[in-house]
C-alpha cells in the first residue's frame, strides 16, 4: 500500500511521456547534522534545567530537540527509474511520498551499492551517497541491475 502511494505521488510529478518502472526512497544527512543536533540539545536541555525541569525531563527534552534537528537537516529523496532515464524528486519528511520534482539525472549515472547494515543500505547515485531503508533495497537493486543491462 505504501509503495502504491509513493508510486502515485511520483507519477504525478514526472514529466509527460515518462512511464514509471521502479521507485525507491532514500535520504542524505547534512554534513552539519551532528553539530546542529548537539547545539539544539544543549540549548533546550540547558533552558529546561534553568526553568526548573527535573534532570530526567531536561534530558528527555534535549533528546527530542536533537531528534527534531536531525529530521530538519536530513534531505529526503525519491529515485524514480522510468522508461527514458532516472529522475530525482524531493521526498516528504513525514510520509512516504514525493513532493517536488528536482531533476532528470544524466544518462549512465552510476547506481551502486557501497555499504550494507542491518536495517539500511548505502548507495552511491552519481556523485552522492544516500542511505536507503531495507524496504527500498530491492527496488534499488532492480534499478542498478536493470540499468546496467541497458
Amino acid at each position: 500500500m505504501r509503495n502504491q502511494i509513493l508510486a502515485a505521488s511520483v507519477a504525478r510529478l514526472l514529466p509527460r511521456g515518462s512511464e514509471l518502472t521502479e521507485v525507491a526512497v532514500m535520504w542524505q544527512r547534512h554534513r552539519y547534522m551532528f553539530p546542529f543536533g548537539a547545539f539544539a540539545a544543549l540549548i533546550v536541555g540547558s533552558g529546561a534545567g534553568l526553568v526548573g525541569f527535573s534532570l530526567s525531563s531536561s534530558v528527555g527534552l534535549a533528546a527530542a530537540a536533537a531528534a527534531v534537528a536531525a529530521t530538519a537537516t536530513t534531505e529526503y529523496r525519491v529515485l524514480a527509474w522510468t522508461t527514458d532515464r532516472l529522475h530525482l524528486l524531493r521526498g516528504s519528511r513525514f510520509r512516504r511520498a514525493a513532493v517536488e520534482y528536482l531533476e532528470a539525472l544524466p544518462d549512465r549515472t552510476p547506481v551502486e551499492l557501497v555499504g550494507n547494515q542491518f536495517v539500511i543500505t548505502e548507495w552511491r547515485v552519481g556523485d552522492h551517497r544516500f542511505t536507503v531503508p531495507k524496504s527500498s533495497e530491492s527496488a534499488m537493486t532492480r534499478i542498478a541491475t536493470g540499468r546496467a543491462a541497458e
